[in-house]
């Protein structure tokens, strides 16, 4: 498993941009979030 530790303070926005490389037909990664209250979210 390969992971990015990003810290930002506009972090909805970085992972809006982080997610649109991910759903890009040219690379098609999955792509998963973690937050303490919500814990591991998987992006689709």
């Amino acid at each position: 498993m390969t992971g990015l530790w990003i810290q930002s303070h506009e972090h909805e926005e970085a992972i809006q941009e982080i997610q649109g490389l991910c759903i890009d037909p040219e690379y098609q990664w999955r792509m998963a979030t973690f937050d303490v209250d919500e814990g591991m979210m998987i992006l689709e």
